[in-house]
């Protein structure tokens, strides 16, 4: 993903129909600080044949920075499965850090266990991953989510 697709979707959450909220913790492997983690700005987008599922959370006093989880499942409604990071049916799982140079950083192992109440358009689950060591810094994400709705984008 790059910058640009990132600014996009921010930039038209104006237009969501979805709500939701993810809450948990990042905690910086290599100094050990541990981050609540509590978004309520989640999506649940359809895009390009993938489940799109974005969690944002601005930092305290970050003055416009913020904490990203980011991961996309094959299909528009994924069945209910516990998905392992790494898998085929599972893709672009991301923590995004951004007062941090190198803000996007790819997960290398976890898993994300869903349950998909089809036809309410209503996803819970826990998402649970570590990121790839990138320079000396690694992140690990363990949160829980709700979503309810779906945006199909074109």
């Amino acid at each position: 993903m790059s910058d640009n697709d990132s600014n996009n979707f921010v930039e038209s959450s104006g237009e969501r129909t979805t709500t939701g909220i993810m809450t948990g913790t990042i905690t910086y492997l290599h100094n050990t600080q541990v981050i609540p983690f509590n978004a309520h700005l989640v999506y649940r987008r359809f895009s390009e044949g993938k489940t799109q599922i974005r969690a944002i959370m601005p930092m305290p006093g970050g003055d416009g920075l913020a904490y990203e989880v980011l991961f996309k499942l094959e299909g528009s409604e994924p069945p209910s499965a516990t998905y392992i990071v790494g898998t085929p049916n599972v893709t672009d799982v991301e923590v995004f850090i951004y007062d941090d140079p190198d803000y996007q950083i790819a997960a290398e192992s976890g898993e994300i266990i869903l349950q998909n109440f089809t036809p309410t358009k209503k996803l819970t689950g826990l998402v649970k991953l570590k990121t790839i060591l990138q320079g000396n810094k690694q992140y690990e994400v363990d949160a829980e989510f709700t979503i309810e709705g779906i945006e199909n984008i074109t």
